[in-house]
């Protein structure tokens, strides 16, 4: 490490639904240095985008798993059945799609996605049509958005529940299911190949599967 950064941990805050009756107040902490802060004032006063180490900014894995993904896919169950396939199915699709909530929305190219789950608006539209003939879980969903009982686009790239109960919904339509324990990282990647990034291509599996044991494992 460099001796002249200093390191603290920033909060993260988001407020999980209330639920029967219980709220849930859930703090994530990200490791941000001197340097970071020293580029983002760069980047205000200059207009340049700034640098940063992907590792540093990435959310920290155990606590985003237990503080975000597990409570959130819970929260869904029993109308979106809860397993740790699926828990971890959305731990590889976040891991590849936003470096493990690096970004926010589809950089450097600035794309239509939005989210730690890179969804785009046109996908979004058609799961939240799906989601008034599925009464309970519709309920479930309203509760995690801020604009119910509707559900804004912009808000899956700062409402990290939202973003990953649409997530395991994109999952859920898909007739499939899920890869097996057994069939590895290879299964999941495969998975979110067919049926999240749709094009099956080699090349990017291969980098998905990376990303994933980059961030995760």
């Amino acid at each position: 490490s460099w001796p002249w950064v200093s390191e603290k941990w920033i909060p993260i805050l988001f407020i999980s639904s209330n639920h029967q009756g219980m709220s849930r107040n859930i703090t994530l902490w990200r490791k941000q240095t001197s340097f970071h802060v020293r580029m983002q004032k760069e980047s205000l006063t200059t207009g340049n985008a700034p640098r940063f180490n992907i590792a540093n900014m990435a959310f920290q894995p155990i606590q985003f798993r237990k503080l975000v993904v597990r409570p959130v896919l819970q929260h869904l169950n029993p109308e979106i059945p809860y397993s740790t396939q699926a828990e971890e199915l959305i731990m590889f699709t976040v891991a590849h799609e936003s470096d493990m909530g690096t970004f926010l929305a589809q950089y450097p190219k600035n794309g239509p996605a939005k989210g730690i789950s890179m969804i785009e608006e046109r996908t979004f539209n058609w799961l939240t049509a799906l989601l008034p003939s599925k009464t309970a879980l519709n309920v479930k969903f309203v509760t995690l958005s801020t604009s119910r009982p509707y559900f804004d686009f912009s808000e899956l790239s700062w409402n990290l529940a939202l973003a990953v109960a649409f997530t395991r919904l994109r999952y859920f339509v898909v007739q499939e299911r899920l890869p097996l324990e057994s069939s590895g990282v290879e299964g999941l990647a495969s998975y979110w190949a067919r049926y999240y990034q749709s094009e099956n291509d080699p090349v990017k599996i291969k980098e998905a599967i990376a990303d994933y044991r980059r961030f995760v494992y």
